[in-house]
């Protein structure tokens, strides 16, 4: 299914989480943003600046020569730093290529070295304040000087934020 709210109707204060996957020629980009109805409520806030802040650690640890596990752990500390509890058991990024999802894999195990000419999805995620799970993915390209975000659109410092007046589906 595709669309907004794929028949629900948004409810004010709800968190929402926008995922795209496309392909190009047999290569693969991913993206994934939050959205809130109406203002983050302050819980819901302190839940996004952890996501920005585990974004943020893991761009700041990507170089060549890091390990996989490195920007988990990055990012891992970066949560606990700002207060927020990170979700375990999930892959917090991973290699993509001509399979939209491939090794290497950003998990505590992963000694993979990043290489330059590597493309990562990074994807962090948080607990937010309901128990639900918020996460936004960027891609990455590894380089010389660490990273180049690959489809930047939208400054990452805040969610996007919808008014009432907007078609939420199920109407």
């Amino acid at each position: 299914k595709f669309g907004i709210g794929q028949g629900k109707k948004t409810a004010r204060n709800e968190i929402n989480r926008l995922d795209l996957q496309a392909t190009l020629y047999g290569y693969w980009a991913f993206g994934s943003r939050i959205m809130t109805m109406g203002w983050p409520l302050p819980e819901q806030a302190k839940a996004y600046d952890g996501l920005v802040a585990m974004r943020k650690a893991a761009l700041e640890a990507v170089r060549p020569g890091a390990a996989c596990a490195d920007l988990y752990a990055a990012m891992l500390e970066a949560a606990r730093s700002a207060g927020v509890v990170p979700v375990a058991g999930v892959r917090w990024g991973h290699g993509i290529g001509v399979a939209s999802q491939e090794s290497p894999w950003i998990v505590p195990g992963d000694r993979t070295p990043l290489r330059e000419g590597m493309v990562l999805a990074l994807c962090p995620h948080v607990q937010g304040p309901d128990g639900e799970i918020l996460y936004a993915r960027d891609t990455i390209l590894v380089d010389f000087n660490g990273c180049k975000i690959l489809g930047w659109y939208k400054d990452w410092r805040e969610p996007y934020i919808a008014s009432d007046s907007y078609y939420s589906g199920g109407g």
